[in-house]
């Protein structure tokens, strides 16, 4: 999809999964952020929902038999006009090794020009860069200058340290997975930090796990070649993931 949208002229998208092939995680989020990135932009958008939705729906149909991965990209064109496209492929769960073992992230220092929009030229300007990531390394995590963690690439980091759970607010894109999880983490319980936690001090960390649509709660067990914690996924984040599953029953709608 990152390719497909390469082909449309600049704007702002959102990307989601569906469930049970036709259902989704707060769709009106997904609009709202749209509306709020294009205005960030200088634009002025007013998401046609009902239509939309219908156009999703539709999408779906290619698909019958898996669930699917979404972007809906707002092209702005000349002279002020604006397209939105729906791209579409099927989606293919993360195996669950990966939830059981973990995965290795490596930090770069690089920020969003504008976190706070989803805008598509994100996608452009570090298209090079995801394609020389090593295979060995799920993600990319974003440093802010003054060496502190800021997000994944496409997803947002969460660090587990004596009990509490550190997230970066500021500098950040405010995802909507992210959000979600930091619902469960308050109703679990658990003290959260919105401040971004020190790159140099990940090795006194527990536990670490990134967030997003496609994945989820996906635990961290590897940060710059070195062992989060005792390198396998910790309680907290098994709990937070569990949690997260379970909320996800409930709050599934249809598109």
């Amino acid at each position: 999809m990152d390719e497909g949208s390469q082909h449309l002229s600049g704007g702002v998208y959102t990307t989601l999964r569906t469930f049970e092939h036709e259902r989704a995680l707060r769709l009106e989020d997904h609009f709202d952020r749209l509306e709020h990135s294009a205005e960030l932009q200088g634009k002025h958008v007013v998401i046609p929902r009902y239509s939309l939705r219908s156009g999703l729906c539709e999408v779906l149909d290619y698909f019958p038999e898996s669930d699917v991965r979404l972007r809906i990209h707002c092209a702005f064109v000349e002279n002020g006009e604006i397209r939105v496209y729906i791209l579409a492929e099927k989606f293919t769960p993360y195996p669950e090794s990966l939830y059981e073992n973990g995965v290795a992230v490596k930090s770069i220092d690089y920020q969003r020009e504008n976190p706070i929009a989803k805008a598509t030229n994100f996608i452009d300007q570090t298209s090079e860069l995801r394609k020389t990531k090593p295979a060995s390394i799920h993600e990319y995590i974003l440093v802010a200058k003054d060496g502190t963690l800021l997000e994944g690439m496409t997803s947002n980091i969460f660090i587990v340290k004596e009990g509490k759970i550190w997230t970066a607010e500021k500098g950040v894109l405010p995802g909507i997975t992210r959000q979600i999880v930091l619902e469960v983490i308050a109703a679990a319980g658990f003290e959260t930090i919105l401040s971004g936690y020190p790159r140099n001090e990940v090795n006194f960390a527990e536990e670490a796990f990134i967030t997003s649509a496609s994945r989820g709660v996906l635990p961290v067990t590897k940060f710059d070649n070195q062992n989060v914690g005792e390198g396998i996924p910790g309680m907290i984040t098994r709990q937070i993931r569990s949690d997260y599953l379970l909320w996800l029953k409930k709050e599934l709608r249809p598109i």
